[in-house]
């Protein structure tokens, strides 16, 4: 009988260790995913920042380019603003194919490992 107890005792412990590595396993690979992502979003938002910052100043010498071309400031920052409504509305339109799709493929890469 102590042959069966010892066997069980040692596949109870080999039991434990298998879970405990499949467990630190597990955290590596959620680990890994989460830097992924994170890294991923950190560059997107520094990008977008480097983009806002760009929109601004083509903004302010669109205004005043125009507005020198047309004669007076005003109205060309009036159609700098139009201009920049337009290409609004067609960011708008076109989100999807845009900014949408690029996205999901971008996690499905991540996340499957296509």
């Amino acid at each position: 009988m102590s042959i069966f107890r010892t066997a069980r005792r040692i596949v109870g412990e080999d039991a434990r260790e298998l879970y405990a590595s499949h467990q630190e396993r597990t955290t590596l690979i959620l680990i890994k995913y989460l830097a992924r992502i994170a890294s991923f979003l950190l560059i997107g938002v520094l990008w977008m920042v480097i983009a806002a910052v760009v929109v601004i100043l083509l903004g302010i010498s669109l205004g005043f380019l125009l507005g020198s071309l047309v004669g007076s400031n005003a109205l060309g920052f009036f159609l700098s603003a139009v201009v920049w409504c337009a290409i609004g509305v067609g960011l708008y339109r076109f989100r999807h194919r845009l900014v949408v799709n690029p996205v999901v493929v971008k996690l499905r890469k991540i996340f499957f490992k296509q």
